[in-house]
């Protein structure tokens, strides 16, 4: 689990690359770096509010609204089990039903790995998958350095939508605020390519962050940008 403890209650990651540059439409939002998921989760009874946008050469602005809450089991023991909860929506007219995700997360020893197993883009009807893509099955590992953490994981999604994960985040101190820098890559296109991103998000208040990267494939597609703000309720 990482040491910053609003890594515990924002939400990090979107799994929103592949709506920019692959047939893989939108995947609901689950905390981790910027296009890929890692065992971070939502703070425990903590409701995370986001409003975000993505653009590029190639797409229209899409605008899209989300919300996420964590829970802990067992607090008692030193290895919490954590559990998170959300879903989000594009707000552009037409675009579909929102769309579910959930994930599970611990961390059996304090200088180990910490693990999850999450599930994202859980829609409700045949119709809306259709418009949305299939479920996104996924498992992570992350594992502090020191300077750095690391992840990796593999994501399972029917009709060729399986995806390695790589990822790495680095936490440093900028105007007494907590600043995280993020970079990661997806497979995308079937496998075929890859989709490198770097980004920030920065702490700007105690209840109150804002993202941002670019995702650039490696091969035959324009970047896309993505800007996103973190409303945190909690104590």
């Amino acid at each position: 689990m990482h040491n910053y403890a609003y890594m515990q209650i924002s939400a990090l990651a979107l799994l929103l690359g592949a709506a920019a540059f692959s047939p893989v439409p939108l995947l609901a939002s689950s905390s981790g770096l910027n296009n890929i998921p890692t065992t971070d989760t939502a703070g425990n009874r903590v409701l995370v509010f986001q409003d975000y946008v993505t653009s590029g050469a190639q797409t229209t602005a899409n605008n899209f609204v989300a919300f996420k809450t964590g829970w802990s089991f067992l607090q008692n023991s030193t290895s919490p089990l954590r559990m998170e909860f959300g879903m989000d929506g594009r707000t552009n007219p037409g675009d579909g039903a929102p769309l579910l995700q959930v994930k599970f997360a611990y961390q059996p020893e304090a200088k180990g790995p910490a693990l999850c197993v999450g599930i994202a883009n859980i829609a409700a009807t045949p119709d809306q998958r259709a418009r949305a893509g299939q479920p996104y099955s996924y498992f992570v590992a992350s594992q502090s350095i020191g300077v750095a953490r690391l992840h990796a994981g593999y994501a399972l999604q029917s009709f060729g939508g399986n995806s390695a994960i790589l990822g790495i985040d680095r936490s440093v101190r900028v105007a007494k605020r907590d600043l995280v820098l993020r970079g990661d890559a997806i497979q995308i296109d079937r496998g075929a390519n890859w989709a490198a991103s770097a980004g920030a998000i920065y702490v700007v208040a105690k209840h109150f962050a804002f993202e941002a990267w670019v995702t650039q494939p490696a091969h035959n597609r324009p970047a896309s940008f993505t800007f996103k703000l973190d409303l945190i309720a909690a104590n």
